[in-house]
């Protein structure tokens, strides 16, 4: 059976020849005839246009895939110092990258961001999150205060810095779920201090209503076997236990 794109002259001839034998009537017969040959010169061209696919509506399946976007990665930023920049060491053997491996294994939609720099402070921190928080995080791990107390700073000042990040976070992504490292001081270092630093993480996580990582440098901290020659950080089995203590919290979370 033939289509009009097989063969477009033959609705033409129709029409001249259909133009010719009503061209000797009489004037009204000829104006009823010309009415008959408009309508039918539409629909002859209507048809063709149909057959053709010339049609400006897509069909809604189109559509419909054209607005379904790809799953993006969920992302974890760690937002910390040389703990977590894996000072010192191979990067693939941080504890952040321990973290990425453990993820890839269980769910391969997140993404870990390891946003660590050795040396960093609570303080420097508050100037630099806002850039962290560009894109999207679904979790953020924050894991500073050490070097300013290390640097002179005053447990109010260490806890003001830390409480203006998370307030950062919970503003600018509101979305996304905040994990806080409680840390701790060297034993060299009177008890009191190191149990007021402590309280510095619980205070925080309490007033914050964030998850608590606890006792994150308990298996590694003053223990040389598990620290690089510095006594301050760890090696690549500190880094591991470090993991091991993220992972405990993280995993439940996911």
């Amino acid at each position: 059976m033939k289509t009009c794109k097989r063969d477009r002259s033959y609705p033409y001839f129709c029409i001249v020849l259909f133009w010719k034998r009503i061209y000797p009537q009489p004037i009204g017969m000829r104006v009823c005839s010309y009415f008959f040959l408009v309508l039918g010169v539409i629909a002859i061209i209507y048809s063709c246009g149909s057959e053709n696919g010339d049609t400006s509506q897509a069909p809604e399946g189109t559509m419909q895939e054209e607005l379904i976007e790809p799953e993006r990665p969920k992302k974890i930023v760690f937002f910390g110092n040389s703990l977590t920049a894996a000072f010192g060491l191979n990067p693939q053997d941080g504890f952040t990258a321990i973290i990425q491996r453990k993820l890839a294994q269980k769910d391969a939609s997140f993404k870990v961001i390891n946003a660590g720099i050795s040396g960093d402070t609570a303080k420097e921190g508050k100037e630099r999150v806002h850039w962290v928080l560009q894109q999207r995080i679904d979790y953020f791990v924050l894991e500073l205060g050490l070097n300013d107390i290390f640097q002179g700073a005053s447990l109010e000042e260490l806890y003001d810095d830390l409480a203006t990040i998370i307030q950062k976070v919970q503003t600018e992504a509101p979305e996304t779920t905040i994990l806080l490292t409680e840390l701790e001081l060297p034993a060299a270092l009177p008890t009191d201090a190191r149990t007021d630093f402590n309280n510095i993480y619980t205070r925080l996580a309490k007033t914050y209503n964030i998850s608590l990582i606890p006792d994150f440098l308990g298996d590694v901290l003053d223990v040389p076997s598990l620290n690089l020659p510095d006594g301050l950080h760890p090696n690549a089995e500190g880094q591991q236990l470090m993991a091991e203590r993220v992972w405990q919290i993280l995993e439940a979370m996911l």
